[in-house]
């Protein structure tokens, strides 16, 4: 190879590496607002490191990302991403393959409110009213696979503080926190802590793709305080211990 022949080599690389340095993020807009649609995406920056915003009918995020060179070594693309809103706000690194996205050392925090206006499948939840803090934590791999039909594998701890239900009952239920498990389209949850007006052991799983199903097995202690419709209709849905708690075997599907 000539002088001259190194020489081009060399700029070609080097143009091609500045352009994937430089790339910027908004040429990335259309594909990820066709997934997203009716939401709205804006993004400035790099692909490699800058901000952005979310918006639709209920919120706008803001939110920001930082690429992760470590995720190569797990052959994966990977960013670090912040949400920046008072209503949805943590961090998650997130990773991606041809396979499947990785969520790893993730601690996110919603308000309740916020989460059945943020995807239609959740809008039903909304017609309950839930007020009070969600929160989210991955310590390890939680991952997803691509596809209408999710695959979805690992561990997770949430967390719901002063948890509300504004359409069967004014003042918050209580504060629960659930280790969740899951495999395929199935998550296995089950209760750690539970404090508050009504006060839950034990566990169940819910079927996130087919036939959806939900479960729960375990008890209940219903505090007096609590509207008396709402306490008739935990009473009907269980069978009464000497010990005055619910013993509960509950199942639904849609």
């Amino acid at each position: 190879m000539t002088s001259l022949s190194r020489r081009l080599l060399l700029l070609v690389i080097a143009f091609a590496l500045g352009l994937a340095l430089f790339l910027p993020a908004r040429l990335l807009e259309s594909p990820i607002q066709s997934q997203l649609a009716p939401a709205q995406v804006a993004l400035r920056g790099t692909v490699w490191s800058g901000r952005g915003m979310f918006r639709n009918a209920a919120a706008s995020i803001p939110f920001a990302w930082q690429f992760e060179p470590a995720a190569l070594l797990r052959l994966r693309a990977g960013w670090r991403v912040e949400l920046l809103a008072p209503a949805l706000s943590g961090a998650a690194s997130i990773g991606s393959n041809f396979s499947n996205i990785e969520i790893r050392r993730a601690d996110i925090s919603a308000d309740a409110g916020l989460l059945p206006q943020l995807h239609p499948a959740a809008a039903i939840v909304g017609l309950m009213q839930p007020a009070g803090r969600i929160s989210l934590t991955v310590a390890d791999a939680l991952t997803a696979g691509y596809g209408s039909v999710p695959a979805v594998h690992g561990n997770a701890v949430l967390k719901a503080e002063a948890f509300t239900l504004g359409s069967v009952a004014p003042q918050p239920l209580g504060s629960y926190q659930l280790q969740l498990a899951a495999r395929d389209n199935i998550v296995d949850y089950r209760m750690i802590e539970s404090a508050g007006l009504l006060k839950l052991d034990g566990g169940g799983s819910i079927t996130l793709a087919g036939r959806r199903q939900f479960s729960y097995a375990g008890h209940a202690t219903v505090d007096a305080a609590l509207p008396e419709r709402l306490r008739a209709s935990l009473q009907s849905a269980g069978r009464q211990l000497p010990d005055g708690r619910l013993s509960i075997d509950y199942k639904a599907a849609w």
